[in-house]
């Protein structure tokens, strides 16, 4: 039980960081509504920590352990690896600092064109502009790489709530 408690408190943890990442990301995004890809990555997030608070429940409660479980545990895991493929397809392995990258991929990255810089200096506001975007670069590939960190997350559940499920037949309890 010990294990699994650790395990889904860390499920939660991640998916708030990955949802956390994902609203930075859609507000900070602009004009008009941000790439569906990172509000798909909110919604990986949110269904994560949903399923971890069911599962820390579960932990509480023998009617929600089993195959009900099994069943959510196997859901977000297919949804997270969906959203990592997703992530790691469209964002990609490069520098953030590179402006190759950052132009190939400025739709992904691109901060709000109404955002105001604190300045009229043109150059300043370019600047400035340049670093947002390379920020929100550095936050999609962090969101992309804890949304692979909460797959896992959730490959090990979905592995221990099958060993509970073998287990408890014989006579064992939750690990």
């Amino acid at each position: 039980m010990i294990i699994t408690l650790a395990a889904r408190a860390f499920q939660l943890i991640v998916s708030a960081v990955v949802l956390a990442l994902a609203v930075v990301l859609i507000n900070g995004y602009g004009p008009g509504s941000g790439p569906s890809l990172i509000g798909y990555g909110a919604f990986c997030g949110g269904a994560g920590i949903v399923i971890a608070a069911v599962g820390i429940a579960a932990c509480f409660f023998d009617r929600l352990q089993g195959v009900i479980m099994l069943a959510l545990d196997a859901f977000a895991a297919f949804f997270l690896l969906a959203g990592g493929l997703a992530f790691a397809i469209k964002v990609k392995v490069g520098d953030c600092t590179s402006d190759d990258y950052l132009r190939d991929h400025f739709n992904l990255f691109r901060p709000s064109l109404s955002k105001d810089y604190d300045t009229t200096n043109p150059n300043k506001i370019a600047s400035r502009f340049e670093d947002d975007t390379k920020n929100r670069c550095r936050l999609l590939q962090a969101d992309t790489a804890l949304i692979w960190i909460t797959f896992g997350c959730f490959l090990v559940t979905v592995a221990l709530s099958f060993v509970n499920g073998r287990s408890s037949k014989r006579g064992g309890g939750m690990v």
